[in-house]
C-alpha cells in the first residue's frame, strides 16, 4: 500500500462488503470514501482524521466473516471458471477458490485460499470486538486521550534502549494495566473519570522520565540486554529468552554472571572481548588457581568510570580468547 493513499485496495474492497459499516450512522459520509482509491491529500482533513480507526473497521469487517456458528459458512469450488478476481485482494483467482456467505446480511465474496486464511480463520491479529455504540465511545475517547492509548498500545518500554529493570517493568505494567481498567469502564458505561485520567498520565510521565534518564546513562559499552542482542537471542536462543530477560530484570537491568552466562551470542561475545582487549581490567591478574566456578569480572569505561560483566569461570573467558584477565576485586 502506497504510503499517501487513503486505504489499502483490499481494505477498501472488504469495508464495502462490511455490515459493520452500513449500520453504524457516523460511517454513512465516510462510506462515498470506499468507492474509489483516494490519496490522503484529495479528501478533507475531518474525513482524514476519521480514517485513522480505518485498521479498527477492518477488524470488525473481518469478524463478520470469521466461520462461527451462525456467522457465516463457506463452499470450496475446486472446479471454478476463471475469469473472477479475488474480491478481497483483487488477484486472478485459481481452480481452488472460497466462495463464502455471510449468513447475517447474505452477501457473498469469492476469495483466494491466502484471503480465507487471513479473514477467516482466526490467525489475523483480532482487535477490540466492540458494539457500534462502544465502537463510538473507542473513536472518540482516541481522539480525546491520545497518551493514554499510547500507554496501551506502544509502552515505554518498547522504545527503551536496554531491557527494564523489575522495578520500571513493574511500575509500567501497573500504569497499562490501570488504562486499560479506564477505557473497559468507559466503554461500558460511557462515564470516565478527568482526575483519574490525570493521575494516570502524572505517574506515567515521571515513569517515562525515568526510563529516558536511564538511557541517557547507558551506552553501547554498559552491561545491559539491548535490543539488538535481544532480537537475535530471540532468533537464536528462543528457548533462553525469558530466562536471560527475567535475570536481567532482576539484576536492575543489569546484564550479569547469571544471565551472560547463558548468551552463546558470538557477535555478543566478540563485540565485548575487543573492548577488554582495548582497555584491559582492574585489579590482580586472574591466575592457575581459579576455579571454575570462580566469578569473574570484566571491566570497560564508561562516564563513571567503569563498567562490570560478569561471567561463570576461566573457561568462558578463555573462549572469548584471554590467556590472562584481569580479576576485579568485589566491595
Amino acid at each position: 500500500m502506497s504510503k499517501n493513499l487513503l486505504i489499502s485496495a483490499a481494505d477498501r474492497r472488504l469495508l464495502q462488503q462490511s455490515e459493520y459499516m452500513h449500520l453504524s450512522p457516523e460511517h454513512e459520509k465516510l462510506i462515498v470514501y470506499l468507492d474509489k482509491e483516494y490519496r490522503k491529500d484529495e479528501v478533507p482533513e475531518g474525513i482524514l482524521a476519521q480514517f485513522r480507526f480505518h485498521h479498527d473497521w477492518v477488524e470488525q469487517a473481518k469478524k463478520e466473516w470469521r466461520l462461527f456458528p451462525g456467522k457465516a459458512y463457506l463452499n470450496r469450488e475446486i472446479a471454478y471458471p476463471g475469469g473472477k478476481r479475488c474480491e478481497i485482494c483483487d488477484t486472478n483467482l485459481p481452480k481452488n477458490v472460497v466462495h463464502v456467505i455471510n449468513n447475517k446480511n447474505q452477501r457473498e465474496m469469492y476469495i483466494g485460499l491466502d484471503c480465507e486464511g487471513n479473514v477467516l480463520n482466526g490467525s489475523v491479529v483480532v482487535g477490540r470486538n466492540l458494539s457500534i455504540e462502544e465502537q463510538a465511545r473507542y473513536e472518540k475517547f482516541v481522539l480525546e486521550h491520545e497518551k493514554v492509548i499510547a500507554l496501551i498500545d506502544h509502552p515505554y518500554s518498547r522504545d527503551s534502549m536496554f531491557e527494564l529493570s523489575k522495578v520500571l517493568k513493574l511500575k509500567e505494567d501497573s500504569f497499562r494495566k490501570k488504562a486499560k481498567l479506564l477505557l473497559r469502564q468507559y466503554l461500558k458505561t460511557g462515564k470516565l473519570s478527568q482526575r483519574e485520567i490525570q493521575q494516570l498520565l502524572e505517574t506515567s510521565d515521571a515513569l517515562r522520565a525515568k526510563i529516558d534518564a536511564q538511557n541517557r546513562r547507558y551506552n553501547d559499552d554498559r552491561p545491559g540486554l539491548n535490543e539488538a542482542l535481544r532480537n537475535r537471542l530471540e532468533k537464536n536462543q528462543p528457548e533462553d529468552v525469558k530466562v536471560i530477560v527475567r535475570l536481567v530484570q532482576n539484576d536492575d537491568g543489569y546484564l550479569k554472571t547469571d544471565a551472560a552466562s547463558r548468551i552463546l551470542d558470538e557477535q555478543f561475545l566478540n563485540e565485548y572481548a575487543k573492548r577488554v582487549r582495548q582497555t584491559g581490567g582492574i585489579g590482580s591478574s586472574l591466575d592457575a588457581s581459579c576455579t571454575q566456578s570462580a566469578r569473574i569480572n570484566l571491566s570497560a569505561p564508561t562516564l563513571d568510570g567503569r563498567i562490570l560483566l560478569s561471567f561463570p569461570s576461566r573457561d568462558v573467558i578463555q573462549e572469548m580468547g584471554f590467556q590472562k584477565v584481569m580479576l576485579l576485586r568485589r566491595r
